[in-house]
């Protein structure tokens, strides 16, 4: 389960200029991935607000939630990298492994 508490909250404003950072990050990163916030929030087995909340620094992920994400999107990287690769290679796109 996320840490639900509110930025605006209990967080000093350095805790909460870190959320927004970190969330911006996971954004752009899901987005590199060619991930939607629905199709990573199904793999790591969340709802897609709390994508949503994670990414507006909101709420932050608990240490479980951060080992999936940071799975997910390793793996969705490295996918798009063998694709662009096999394709400038002239082959055809491999499998995806997830």
């Amino acid at each position: 389960m996320s840490v639900a508490i509110p930025a605006t909250a209990k967080w000093t404003k350095e805790e909460c200029k870190v959320a927004k950072k970190w969330g911006a990050d996971l954004r752009r990163v899901r987005k590199t991935a060619g991930l939607s916030a629905l199709e990573l929030a199904n793999q790591i087995e969340v709802h897609r607000n709390t994508i949503m909340r994670w990414e507006l620094g909101l709420w932050v992920p608990n240490i479980i939630e951060a080992a999936k994400i940071k799975r997910v999107l390793d793996a969705a990287i490295e996918a798009k990298q063998a694709a662009q690769k096999a394709r400038s290679n002239g082959l055809a796109t491999p499998p995806s492994r997830q």
